[in-house]
């Protein structure tokens, strides 16, 4: 376990510390490890940066991070977690405002989403949850934070 330890910041393409190994040198459940540190360090606001939205994390890792972790490491991560997971908000194409409220296995980036806001920014009367899967015209264009959304 210690050697898992040592080689958590260490990264496939070299560019990892405090040793510099990589690819199959490193430890499997480090590469793990260091992956969702990497993850949990990106959606946390830090003191010179805010905090990531999730789908914007998952995004900057496989822009920045996938020469930096095993693709094996990589595609578990990706099929464990949603890019839309529940209590995300979202905004549709057309225009309505939402939140997700379960997600699809089947079809990731096609989540249930309850409106919050219809296209004029208006609330619904009655609760309405409209499952994207089902209704192929309507996707998600954008995520939004939480702090954004109208009160």
């Amino acid at each position: 376990m210690a050697a898992v330890a040592l080689q958590v910041h260490e990264r496939a393409d070299g560019s990892g510390y405090p040793n510099g190994i990589k690819g199959t040198e490193i430890s499997e459940l480090a590469s793990i490890i260091g992956l969702v540190d990497t993850y949990m360090a990106v959606i946390r606001k830090r003191a010179y940066r805010d905090r990531m939205l999730q789908p914007d994390a998952i995004r900057f890792i496989l822009k920045e991070a996938k020469v930096q972790f095993p693709v094996k490491i990589l595609k578990a991560f990706l099929t464990s977690i949603s890019l839309f997971p529940c209590n995300t908000y979202v905004k549709l194409n057309n225009k309505s405002i939402g939140r997700v409220v379960a997600t699809d296995k089947n079809h990731p980036l096609r989540p249930a989403v309850e409106v919050l806001y219809d296209g004029l920014g208006k609330r619904p009367e009655q609760r309405e949850i409209v499952r994207l899967s089902d209704n192929p015209l309507l996707y998600i264009v954008e995520t939004i934070d939480e702090r954004d959304l109208k009160r």
